[in-house]
């Protein structure tokens, strides 16, 4: 595990990465073991086709590490609230490879869904 600050490049992505992000919810979810047995299998092809219909209102962030493998990511769908004063994000997954834990990874992954939320108004 990496200790170390590192800086990954984190890249906005959308259904034409579907792949790579369920890949990493993947990893999260065996990572959760009996939580995660409740999602069952994902079926990249019915969830990419979904994804695209979400478009609008659904984002990505895929984090990359040195060698341009994909280390992390992060989900997020808009959504509306009263008490939030309209609308706002919220993350749905998020996940950094065992491999980049405590590197900054992470907070880089919430630094871009906090930067699209300015850009959004949320």
């Amino acid at each position: 595990m990496s200790n170390s600050s590192e800086t990954a490049v984190i890249e906005p992505v959308g259904p034409e990465s579907a792949g790579l992000v369920l890949g990493l919810v993947a990893k999260l979810l065996r990572e959760l073991g009996e939580e995660g047995d409740e999602a069952g299998t994902l079926d990249e092809a019915a969830l990419t086709a979904a994804w695209r219909e979400e478009q609008p209102r659904q984002f990505a962030f895929l984090a990359h590490g040195g060698d341009g493998a994909s280390v992390g990511v992060v989900t997020v769908t808009e959504a509306f609230a009263f008490y939030a004063g309209g609308r706002h994000g919220i993350i749905n997954e998020m996940y950094v490879a065992a491999s980049h834990r405590s590197s900054g990874v992470g907070g880089q992954l919430i630094r871009a869904v906090a930067s699209l939320g300015r850009a959004k108004g949320w």
